[in-house]
């Protein structure tokens, strides 16, 4: 399966590095919702439309970070590390034109950002289809 020109089975069956970083999105492109994610080797960063925020998480075994890996992305490292934010910030920004979102970029091609607006708290129903799973199991 080619993704992007490259092979992605052949590099999950043996293990190859295929992409310097990898990128994902969720939410509509130019709204409030819009969060765009890069992962790296050493790094998870995560941009985030709704006030301009971002995080990074520290990917690296190093000695430096062992300890904050094993707390599975619960320190934020974006205020010690700005440097880092700021380049794979460049980096989701090249991709979101690549990938077709512009809507989520303005006129100089940097992300839009919004007014931080907290968001309703509701519940989010998430099920596995393909488990069979459609509801909230109850039990007699």
């Amino acid at each position: 399966i080619l993704r992007g020109g490259a092979d992605l089975l052949h590099g999950v069956h043996k293990h190859e590095k295929i992409r310097d970083c990898l990128f994902g999105y969720h939410g509509q492109p130019g709204t409030r919702g819009f969060k765009m994610m890069v992962r790296t080797d050493e790094w998870k960063y995560i941009f985030m439309s709704n006030g301009d925020r971002e995080q990074l998480f520290p990917f690296s075994d190093t000695q430096e970070f062992s300890a904050i890996c094993k707390e599975d992305e619960v320190r934020d490292l974006s205020r010690e590390y700005p440097h880092i934010c700021r380049e794979l910030r460049a980096q989701a920004e090249l991709q979101a034109r690549k990938e077709g979102l512009e809507a989520a970029l303005d006129a100089q091609g940097r992300f839009r950002t919004f007014t931080f607006c907290r968001f309703p708290r509701k519940r989010v129903r998430q099920f596995d289809r393909s488990q069979g799973i459609e509801d909230f199991i109850i039990c007699p």
